[in-house]
C-alpha cells in the first residue's frame, strides 16, 4: 500500500525544482520598465538590415519565408509588441533548437538583448538622437564597439602581445572586461592616470604599439581620450545606415575602416608580414593584387578559403566589407 503523505513531499518538491529551473533558464533584461527608450531607427533598424535583410535572405527582393526586413512594416510583422517571447524574430535570433539566425553569424548577446527591450517597451517606430540607451551619449560620442574595441584590437591585441594567448604583462585587449574592467590599465573619466592612455603618447621605450609598428594617429588617440573621459563606458552603437549608394570615398569611407582594423598589423613600414597598408598606394596594390581571380584585399576581408581571415580577432561586418567591394568595383580611387 502506497503511503501519500510519503510521497507528497517528494513531487512537490519536484515541482518547485523545476519551476525553479525554468526560471534560472531565463535570460530577461531585468527592470525593463526602468531602462531607456531603445530607437527603432538608430538601433533596431540597422542592426536587423545589416544582419539579415541582405541579399539572398530577407532583403525586399527575397523576402525568405515572407519576411522583408527592409522596412520597419516588415520588421514589426515578425513581432508581438510587448511579447518578446511570442515574436517569430526573437525566436529565432535566440533559437535553442534548430538553426538560429543569422545562420553564419548569430548576434552577440548585447544584441539581442537590445531586440528584446525593443520588443518589450512596444517595438516602436521611434526616431531618436540617442544611440546606446545611455543618457549624454549622442551621435557624436566616442562608442567601444565601433571606434575603441577594433583599434585596439587591430593595434594591441595581436599575437606576441596583448591577445589573449600571450597577455604580456597580464594585459588582454580583447574585449571590454579585459580593456575596462582592468583598474591598472583605464581609470575611469581619468585619461591622465590611465596607463593605456599613457603609453599610446609615450616618447620613449614604453611606447605602444612598441616600434617598429606604427603609433596610432593623433585622431585615434583622441578617441580613447575622449572615451575614457566620458568614463570608459561599454556603449553599444550602430550605425544608423549603411550607405554604399554613389561613389566610394577612399579617405572618409575606405581608411578609416582600414585604419581601426587593420593597420596595427600592417603599418607602412617596419611589417614582419609582408603586407603593408599604411597608405592608399599600399591598400590600393592589395585590392588589385589578385589571388585565383580574387582581389586579395577582398579575399581577406570576406575570409575565403584560400585567403588568410583578416582581421585576425573577428570578422567585418557586412557593411564594411560592402563599402570595400564597392571601392575595388569602382576603380580604387584616391578621393
Amino acid at each position: 500500500m502506497f503511503k501519500y503523505e510519503s510521497l507528497f513531499p517528494k513531487a512537490v518538491i519536484l515541482l518547485i525544482s523545476v519551476a525553479f529551473f525554468l526560471q534560472s533558464c531565463s535570460h530577461d533584461p531585468q527592470g525593463i520598465a526602468d531602462l531607456n527608450p531603445v530607437c527603432f531607427e538608430t538601433q533596431i533598424k540597422p542592426l536587423i538590415q545589416n544582419s539579415c535583410a541582405v541579399s539572398g535572405c530577407h532583403d525586399a527582393s527575397t523576402a525568405e519565408e515572407g519576411y522583408n526586413f527592409s522596412s520597419y512594416e516588415g520588421i514589426v510583422a515578425a513581432v508581438k509588441p510587448g511579447n518578446a517571447r511570442q515574436s517569430e524574430l526573437y525566436r529565432v535570433l535566440t533559437a535553442v533548437y534548430g538553426e538560429m539566425m543569422p545562420p553564419e553569424h548569430p548576434l552577440s548577446e548585447n544584441d539581442r538583448n537590445l531586440i528584446k527591450i525593443w520588443i518589450e517597451q512596444g517595438a516602436k517606430n521611434t526616431t531618436c538622437d540617442n544611440l546606446s540607451g545611455i543618457p549624454g551619449q549622442t551621435r557624436d560620442t566616442v562608442c567601444f564597439n565601433l571606434d575603441i574595441l577594433p583599434l585596439l584590437n587591430s593595434s594591441c591585441a595581436t599575437a606576441g602581445c596583448h591577445d589573449n594567448t600571450t597577455a604580456k604583462e597580464g594585459y588582454r585587449m580583447t574585449s571590454y572586461t579585459n580593456i575596462a574592467q582592468n583598474t591598472s590599465l583605464v581609470k575611469k573619466g581619468n585619461y591622465l592616470d590611465s596607463k593605456l592612455y599613457k603609453v599610446i603618447v609615450d616618447n620613449g621605450e614604453d611606447r605602444m604599439p612598441p616600434a617598429p609598428a606604427s603609433r596610432l594617429t593623433l585622431d585615434q588617440i583622441e578617441k580613447i581620450k575622449i572615451w575614457i573621459s566620458q568614463g570608459a563606458i561599454n556603449s553599444n552603437c550602430l550605425v544608423t545606415a549603411c550607405d554604399t549608394s554613389g561613389t566610394i570615398s577612399y579617405a572618409s569611407q575606405v581608411w578609416p575602416i582600414i585604419q581601426n582594423n587593420c593597420l596595427g598589423c600592417h603599418p607602412a613600414t617596419g611589417t614582419t608580414n609582408n603586407v603593408s597598408l599604411g597608405n592608399y598606394t599600399q591598400v590600393s596594390a592589395a585590392a588589385r593584387s589578385m589571388r585565383n581571380g580574387i582581389s586579395l584585399l577582398s579575399g581577406v576581408v570576406h575570409q575565403q578559403t584560400g585567403f588568410k581571415p583578416m582581421p585576425q580577432n573577428g570578422k567585418l561586418d557586412k557593411c564594411k566589407i560592402a563599402t570595400i567591394d564597392k571601392w575595388i568595383s569602382q576603380g580604387m580611387a584616391n578621393n
